[in-house]
C-alpha cells in the first residue's frame, strides 16, 4: 500500500518515524530512534493505537502524535517533510476497507 505525496504527486511506500517510549521501563528498556516504517505497517499500528490509548495529535505541529494510557506514553514524530498526521489518519480512513 502506498501513500500518494502531495506536493511532488510520488507514491511512498515508507515513512521515517521518530519514536520514543515512556512505558515505566529501564531507561536501557525505553525507545528514542529514528526507524523507517512501511506505511501499511504504520496504518495497523495506529488502528491498535486508537483502540487501545489516547490520541493527540499536536496543534503546534501536525508532524507529532502522542499515544497515552495511563502512565504509559509513546511519541511518533514524523521526519517526512511533505506528510503529517493528519494526512496519515485520513489516508488510514479511507484505505480502512482495503487493508483488512
Amino acid at each position: 500500500m502506498n501513500i500518494i505525496n502531495k506536493d511532488n504527486l510520488k507514491k511512498i511506500n515508507h515513512v521515517k518515524i521518530h519514536v520514543i517510549s515512556d512505558l515505566s521501563l529501564s531507561l536501557e528498556e525505553e525507545f528514542n530512534e529514528t526507524i523507517n516504517v512501511e506505511i501499511n505497517y504504520l496504518l495497523k499500528t495506529l488502528d491498535e493505537l486508537i483502540d487501545l490509548s489516547s490520541i493527540i495529535i499536536s496543534k503546534l505541529d501536525n508532524k507529532m502524535l502522542v499515544a497515552s494510557n495511563g502512565s504509559k506514553m509513546v511519541a511518533l514524530t514524523l521526519r517526512e517533510k511533505d506528510i503529517d498526521w493528519h494526512d496519515l489518519m485520513s489516508y488510514r480512513l479511507t484505505s480502512y476497507i482495503y487493508r483488512y
